[in-house]
């Protein structure tokens, strides 16, 4: 269930939007959207010291805002995590979700008409409606698309793409980093102990609450 790799010293990521470096907890974490991702980033920001108030859950987007002081798209923050993964004082780790239950919260979270807790996106919905329908001849203004349209539109893999909705190998900073763990979300709670025995804390809680409930969530 779990994937475990030799580190490369080195953390050259095509997508470091994604990653984050946690020093004090000597962590490297890379976030896949709809993977539970806010979810580990607000744990791992609160053993890290970083943030005390409580997230609205309507709101948990904002932590993945470029203000976020952590993430790896700073040079200066990857710089950092480089140095420490050659020195051998990083534990890396990324979760991935079922393929298949990802394709479908992706568009129920994101897309549908459907009411969820997760910040819909419905310009790009609006957009994905409008081009699926003008190319099966369909006249009416839809707003949304239906879930057969959000398919297809997935599988013309064009411009309007979301890294919500693409696969999750193109997030991971693969071939030209390795983790020490790659967990998958359905696996999560039985591998929580080792995750936390790994991350440089003194706070090991139980956060099963706050990191699995994504499992059931759209």
């Amino acid at each position: 269930a779990v994937v475990s790799t030799q580190s490369t010293g080195q953390w050259n990521c095509s997508q470091p939007r994604h990653s984050y470096y946690f020093p004090k907890l000597g962590a490297i974490f890379t976030g896949i959207p709809k993977s539970g991702c806010s979810n580990w980033i607000e744990f791992l920001l609160r053993e890290e010291g970083a943030l005390h108030r409580t997230i609205n859950p309507t709101k948990v987007y904002h932590i993945h805002d470029l203000s976020n002081p952590f993430r790896m798209s700073l040079r200066t923050v990857e710089d950092q995590a480089n140095k420490a993964a050659a020195a051998g004082n990083v534990f890396s780790f990324a979760v991935v979700r079922n393929p298949w239950t990802r394709l479908v919260s992706g568009y129920r979270d994101k897309l549908s008409a459907e009411p969820t807790q997760g910040r819909k996106f419905d310009e790009l919905a609006k957009k994905i409606a409008h081009k699926m329908n003008k190319l099966a001849n369909i006249t009416n203004n839809s707003t949304h698309p239906s879930f057969d349209q959000y398919i297809r539109w997935i599988l013309l893999r064009d411009h309007l793409q979301n890294d919500h909705f693409t696969p999750q190998h193109l997030t991971l900073c693969l071939p030209n980093a390795s983790y020490d763990y790659i967990i998958p979300l359905e696996h999560s709670s039985s591998q929580l102990q080792p995750i936390m025995e790994k991350l440089k804390t003194q706070q090991i809680r139980d956060t099963t609450w706050t990191l699995f409930w994504a499992i059931d969530r759209p």
